[in-house]
């Protein structure tokens, strides 16, 4: 998967997120770290990152709100 994809992915597992959700997971720092990263150029450090929160999404449950639905 490519980058440009996979943060695409991301972020909509981040939009789709539920602000409802007080406290702060490893999979939102993960995710909020690879945006920051590819918004200043870190290409490879938003990379490692979106693949970490990847990763940690496959645990979440079907109907978690942070999974995007495709």
């Amino acid at each position: 998967m490519n980058l440009a994809r996979l943060a695409g992915v991301l972020l909509l597992c981040l939009l789709a997120w539920s602000p409802v959700q007080a406290e702060t997971d490893t999979w939102e720092t993960a995710t909020q770290a690879g945006v920051d990263a590819f918004a200043t150029g870190e290409f490879e450090q938003a990379e490692r990152q979106f693949r970490k929160a990847l990763e940690l999404s496959k645990s979440f449950a079907g109907d978690d709100p942070r999974t995007a639905i495709g």
